[in-house]
């Protein structure tokens, strides 16, 4: 009975003591961002760095076209299956950022379960772990479709949003 009561304890003891652990790594968000203003037609975006699942930084420049936005994990799976038929360099032939906010998800869940799996694509998925800069990107109300914002030298010229794999591929090809 000791025994039990011992043992139970400990695996209490290293599941919080893991938890804490997590909980305490911060956010891993680059510095810098913290002037980026809202993602909004006609807005001059200033250029931001994210990390992506490998954690190399990627920089949005004058090149890049389009970005594609997911807030949710069903999206994200929408992008990833799409993305997963298409050749590596497909985004970057295209001048196209594929940015993930997963600032709302528990360190936990983050570290072993969505992280591991954003590791097996060949493809960057820049990260958002800060909850203020998800938030300067998103569209009220439209959280749970597929966001692409349309850049010329860093001023959005449209915003659509999509929610098919279909509708994804018309719009980005």
């Amino acid at each position: 009975m000791i025994k039990k009561a011992v043992l139970g304890l400990l695996a209490m003891v290293i599941l919080v003591g893991g938890y804490a652990y997590l909980s305490t790594r911060g956010d891993k968000s680059v510095q810098g961002n913290e002037g980026f203003g809202r993602v909004a037609v006609g807005e001059t975006l200033k250029p931001f760095t994210l990390k992506d699942q490998f954690d190399r930084l990627h920089t949005l420049t004058e090149e890049t076209q389009r970005i594609i936005f997911v807030f949710k994990k069903d999206p994200g799976h929408i992008v990833r299956s799409y993305l997963n038929r298409q050749q590596d360099d497909y985004l970057q032939s295209r001048h196209i950022l594929f940015v993930a906010d997963i600032s709302k998800m528990p360190a936990v869940i983050r570290e072993y379960a969505a992280m591991p799996d954003l590791r097996k694509r060949d493809y960057p998925v820049l990260i958002v772990y800060n909850k203020a800069l998800a938030e300067k990107f998103k569209e009220a109300g439209e959280e749970t479709k597929i966001m692409v914002a349309d850049l010329d030298r860093f001023r959005v010229t449209a915003i659509r949003f999509v929610e098919t794999e279909a509708e994804l591929g018309k719009l980005i090809d």
